[in-house]
C-alpha cells in the first residue's frame, strides 16, 4: 500500500516485563511513504541500528530543535523590545556568540 500522508496509530504498552510503570515503551504503526522508508531503513543499516530505534533518535532531535527555536524566539523577543544603545547591542551580540559555542548543538 502506497501513502501520500504519513498516518500514525499508536497501541500503549502499559506493562513491561511483567511490571506496571509509568514509564514505558510505545508500540506505534506507522504509514510513511516508501522513499521515505527506503531512505530511513538504508540510514539505519549504515549506522548500524534497528529502524526504530534511528525514528526515536530523530523524533528526539527534532523536539530537541523545536525546544532551541521556541528559547531563541522568546529570547529575541526579550531582547528586541528594549531600545539599547550601540554598546550595550556589541555586548548581547557577544554573549549571544558565547553561550550559543558553549552548547553541543
Amino acid at each position: 500500500m502506497r501513502c501520500n500522508e504519513p498516518r500514525i496509530y499508536c497501541a500503549a504498552q502499559s506493562v513491561k516485563n511483567g511490571v506496571s510503570s509509568s514509564v514505558y515503551d510505545m508500540n506505534l504503526t506507522i504509514s510513511i511513504p516508501d522513499e521515505i522508508f527506503a531512505r530511513a531503513d538504508r540510514e539505519a543499516q549504515r549506522q548500524g541500528l534497528p529502524t526504530d530505534e534511528l525514528f526515536a533518535q530523530v523524533l528526539a532531535e527534532h523536539f530537541l530543535a523545536q525546544e532551541h527555536e521556541s528559547i531563541t524566539a522568546r529570547l529575541d523577543a526579550v531582547c528586541g523590545e528594549a531600545d539599547h544603545s550601540d554598546d550595550e547591542k556589541r555586548f548581547l551580540r557577544r554573549a549571544a556568540s558565547k553561550a550559543a559555542s558553549a552548547v553541543d548543538w
